[in-house]
């Protein structure tokens, strides 16, 4: 009997779109030199470069992270200390990898998130009262925390600082979420999430697999999280730190993925303290309209 050949058509795979891998990282910036959260008058964030032990946890970071990718690029905010941070996590990425390295760049969004003056002046306020507070019950008077080391100013902090930001996010009445809306700290956000995990893909060629690294600080990325984009696996909206685990600590960080198919067909997943969401793009949208 005569064999018939089979043959059958392959599709063409688009040039952009198709077959990508692309994991954004979003990292609060490393341990500080000086823990101090704001700025001598008070009126923006501290300036305070990364310390020694700062450089040597980012760079154990850089080489624990999993899935390396071929190519890496660093985006940072205003503050030297992210751009710090980023070159010590590459220099750890690299040592375990081999991916071609893109030039630094700064975003806007990556900025922390200062509001008003008016909610600016009570965080800063909040904060020296629940500083000084944890100084005097280890029997340390305020003026004792610059001579602390990175460390223990680090862990006097973060305590002092958690609560703010819940009293911030959580708690829609306090007087802090009534001086500055999270929606609208959300929203400006809100336009780098959706550039980096949902358009940028379409413009990629077809086939690549990408680490995009964002280094960032406390407050910038929070509010957004908190504002009802994630959904979880029971189909809710994330509204609260409380269910996210907190606020991001040094070094703190979560990923938002995106992966296309053949025909460049996305699937997009947020991944948050070991948890999986998923993105409500109406929420998005809705965060991308509100007026800047």
């Amino acid at each position: 009997m005569e064999n018939l050949k089979f043959t059958q058509e392959q599709k063409e795979v688009p040039k952009y779109g198709a077959n990508i891998e692309l994991r954004n990282l979003w990292v609060r910036h490393s341990q500080k030199a000086s823990g101090e959260v704001f700025g001598t008058e008070g009126s923006d964030i501290s300036d305070s470069s990364i310390s020694e032990a700062g450089h040597e946890r980012a760079n154990k970071f850089g080489k624990e992270v999993e899935g390396k990718k071929s190519f890496i690029k660093s985006y940072v905010s205003k503050v030297d200390r992210t751009s710090e941070t980023g070159e010590s996590i590459l220099e750890g990425y690299l040592e375990e990898g081999e991916a071609k390295v893109f030039n630094e760049r700064y975003r806007k969004e990556l900025n922390a998130a200062i509001g008003n003056k008016e909610w600016l002046d009570l965080y800063n306020s909040k904060f020296a009262e629940n500083k000084n507070r944890i100084l005097l019950e280890k029997g340390l008077q305020p003026e004792d925390f610059g001579s602390l080391s990175p460390d223990e100013q680090e862990k006097i902090a973060e305590t002092a600082e958690e609560p703010i930001m819940r009293e911030w996010l959580d708690s829609p009445d306090s007087d802090l979420a009534k001086a500055y809306d999270k929606n609208e700290a959300a929203s400006l956000f809100a336009p780098l999430f959706n550039d980096h995990t949902l358009r940028i893909v379409e413009k990629l060629k077809s086939g690549s697999n990408l680490d995009l690294l964002h280094n960032t600080h406390k407050t910038a990325t929070e509010a957004f999280l908190t504002s009802g984009v994630l959904i979880n696996e029971a189909g809710n909206a994330v509204s609260t730190l409380d269910e996210l685990g907190g606020s991001l600590q040094i070094l703190g960080n979560w990923e938002s993925i995106v992966k296309t198919d053949e025909n460049g067909k996305k699937e997009v997943e947020v991944r948050v303290n070991g948890n999986v969401y998923g993105v409500s793009k109406d929420r998005l949208s809705e965060l991308l309209s509100i007026e800047k």
